[in-house]
Order: structure tokens, then C-alpha cells, then sequence
């Protein structure tokens, strides 16, 4: 069976870190159960005029949203808190992760052995 906070809600946030931790201040200024923060702009984000918000997909920490990103799970932690951050499987061809999945053999292959 999952762990028994999983069960409780977990709350959606996203705006960098001053607005996760004013989300838990309300959570915990009205008592309200939850048992995670999830967030899907740890890594970044850019607003398009054509697709609105969007994840930068580096898969490394946004320091400008998050400045003490560390700091941040451990006060949520002190809080009963969990912090689950997004991530994605997929790798694009433009960015430095797809150059260390090939050299790392982490892309499947075609039968030609092509990513």
C-alpha cells in the first residue's frame, strides 16, 4: 500500500517559491489538510503569447523562481509538507540532455539503431 499522505490532497502550485510558501502559510493559517505541494515550475517557466505558460524542460532547478529551492523542502518538511516536484520522461533534440541520453545509451532505438 502507498504511504497514508498520499491519500490526502495535494495541492497545486506554481510562481516560484514566495508563492509556495505563502500557499502553505494559508493551508496552515486554516487548517486545511494536505499532504504535498506539487509543483511544475521548480524548473522554470516562460509565458507564450500563442500556448500561455509553459515548463522550461532542463530538468535542472530554476534558481531566479527558486532561489533556496533546498531550504523551501525543508521548511515544508518541518511542516508535514512533502514537496513533489514535475517531471517528464521526454528528452528534446535541442537541448544538452539529448546529447547525454545518446552518449549514456538512455534513448531507445529504432531497429537501425537510431534515437
Amino acid at each position: 500500500m502507498p504511504p497514508g499522505w498520499a491519500f490526502l490532497p495535494w495541492i497545486s502550485v506554481k510562481g516560484g517559491e514566495e508563492v509556495v510558501r505563502a500557499q502553505a502559510k494559508k493551508l496552515a493559517d486554516n487548517a486545511i489538510p494536505a499532504a504535498a505541494i506539487w509543483s511544475e515550475d521548480w524548473l522554470g517557466e516562460s509565458i507564450s503569447a500563442v500556448t500561455g505558460f509553459n515548463i522550461n524542460y532542463h530538468w535542472e532547478w530554476d534558481k531566479t523562481h527558486y532561489p533556496d529551492l533546498p531550504g523551501l523542502i525543508d521548511d515544508l518538511h518541518a511542516q508535514d509538507l512533502r514537496f513533489l516536484g514535475y517531471f517528464n520522461p521526454f528528452v528534446t533534440t535541442e537541448f544538452k540532455e539529448w546529447t547525454e541520453a545518446i552518449a549514456g545509451g538512455f534513448l531507445p532505438l529504432t531497429p537501425d539503431g537510431k534515437p
